[in-house]
């Protein structure tokens, strides 16, 4: 078989065509787009992983920016203020002068005033027209009469606004829980990372699993999912996880490969030197 690769590529796609692990299973080959759920290519997909990667190469420009990045997405307002607020600062709003740069339209002007070109700083708050849908002093989007946006003004709006956001919580006798996650850390070079999880419906007595494993550049090699039936056991649900997880790497020889999961006691239990899994 060796033989037969090495004939038709070079030396060094041979070399890595043969090193990808072969299923224990005898399933048959099939080719498939890890980016997408469905494992079937489209170009928006091709064109987030080409991002993604841009990223980790070249790293963010400043901290300020990231850092400003999140305080966007962790405003408390709702998903599609944050989304437009985003495409407001990456300018990517379909204004006139947008569409005509990508020969969309052939008029790029504004077109209540007529005068200039339809900029995202124009038609949201420059314009004499745009500046009139805030003119009323009951109006729910109040502008300065100035034509340059002043930073502490809005800050202090944007605070005012989140302070009434919480009274109103307050009133209602709500509370805000707020999920803090666990950022996922690449392992050291040449290692996988296998990350496992589960959840049981004590109700219904089921369970559903999963299984990610990903390079030390974070890139996904594989991944599964599963359920099960007749469960009621916590620990049961996270062991099982834990055990596919380790099946998994046997049937690819994934060999040098760090597993990873939330449940603690059962970390703990595995990680005991008093437990024999013999």
């Amino acid at each position: 078989m060796l033989k037969v690769v090495k004939g038709i590529l070079n030396e060094d796609e041979a070399e890595l065509v043969c090193s990808l692990p072969i299923s224990q299973t005898g399933l048959q080959d099939k080719q498939i787009w890890t980016p997408t759920k469905n494992e079937i290519f489209n170009v928006k997909s091709a064109h987030h992983l080409n991002m993604s990667r841009k990223r980790r190469t070249q790293g963010d420009s400043s901290k300020g920016i990231s850092d400003g990045w999140k305080v966007l997405w962790n405003l408390k307002v709702l998903g599609v203020v944050k989304m437009f607020l985003w495409k407001l600062l990456n300018d990517s709003l379909p204004t006139k002068k947008n569409l005509a740069r990508r020969k969309i339209v052939e008029n790029s002007c504004y077109p209540i005033c007529e005068r200039e070109e339809e900029s995202i700083c124009r038609a949201i708050w420059s314009c004499v027209g745009a500046t009139d849908v805030g003119a009323e002093e009951s109006s729910p989007l109040p502008k300065w009469p100035s034509s340059e946006v002043e930073i502490n003004e809005a800050k202090d709006s944007l605070l005012e606004f989140q302070q009434a956001q919480e009274t109103s919580e307050r009133e209602q006798g709500s509370s805000v829980v707020e999920r803090r996650g666990l950022k996922w850390k690449k392992p050291a070079n040449n290692l996988m990372k296998a990350n496992w999880d589960a959840a049981l419906n004590v109700k219904e007595g089921n369970m559903g699993i999963g299984v990610v494993i990903r390079d030390d550049l974070g890139e996904v090699l594989v991944s599964l999912c599963s359920s099960k039936g007749r469960v009621t056991n916590p620990a049961t649900v996270e062991l099982h996880a834990l055990w596919r997880a380790l099946k998994l790497c046997v049937e690819l020889n994934f060999t040098k490969v760090l597993l990873e999961g939330d449940a603690l006691k059962v970390v703990k239990a595995v990680n005991s030197i008093e437990t024999n899994w013999e």
